[in-house]
Parts: C-alpha cells; structure tokens; sequence
C-alpha cells in the first residue's frame, strides 16, 4: 500500500467498499479528502478505475483505514455482508451512540484510526 503508483487502483477499491457502505457522495468525497466541489464525473471515473488523482500521504492513511475497517467488518460478520455494510451507518454504544460514520466524518483520520481501533478492540473503553 506504501506504493504511490497503486493508488489509482486503491482509490476504486476504496470507492467500491464506500458504495457497499452505501455512503452519499458527499461522505464519500469527505472520507477520502476529496474536493468537495469535485465534478460528478470525476467520481464516476474513479469509480471505474479510469481516473486520476493528485494523492497524498492523508488519503493513502484514510484507504488504507477504510480496507482495515471493511476486513475488520468481514471477520466480525463473516456470514452477513448485509450487517458488515450497515454496521458503519448504526449507532454504537463504544463510540457514544454515535455513527461509526459520523466519528469518521467529524474528526477525519483520527476518526478513522479510532473507529479502526474499536473494531479491532485496540482502544479502551
């Protein structure tokens, strides 16, 4: 992941879980620091894997979060996919009753690593 010339393929992968997440473009453009005025087809290209972005070291940390929070999700619920992807959009007691979601639009990658955390019971709470 450390490769910056794999991020193009990151970044469809990412949009591809954040889809499964059932995420607003907006939440999808704020989770991953993207320009919020970014043209609507721009997104559409990345979603197919055919456009280009000027990365950063930010979004790769908050790419790499989200595959850590969607394989933490996949072995949490190995046989309900459904409840993996609804998971990120219910509120959850360990996070104040708040939307993993929310923690994750509120405080960017920090919120990121912390809801990252909790799923992988690194925190204390």
């Amino acid at each position: 992941m450390s490769n910056m010339n794999e991020a193009p393929s990151m970044v469809f992968e990412a949009l591809q879980i954040l889809d499964r997440w059932k995420l607003a473009n907006d939440e999808q453009l704020d989770l991953l620091n993207l320009p919020d005025d970014m043209h609507p087809r721009m997104l559409k290209r990345l979603r197919r894997g055919d456009g280009r972005l000027q990365e950063d070291r930010d979004m790769l940390e908050r790419m790499r979060c989200i595959f850590d929070i969607d394989r933490s999700l996949q072995v949490m619920f190995p046989h309900n996919g459904e409840m993996a992807n609804y998971w990120v959009t219910t509120p959850n007691l360990q996070l104040q009753e708040q939307r993993p979601l929310d923690v994750m639009l509120a405080h960017g990658t920090e919120g990121m690593q912390t809801v990252t955390q909790q799923l992988n019971g690194a925190s204390c709470w």
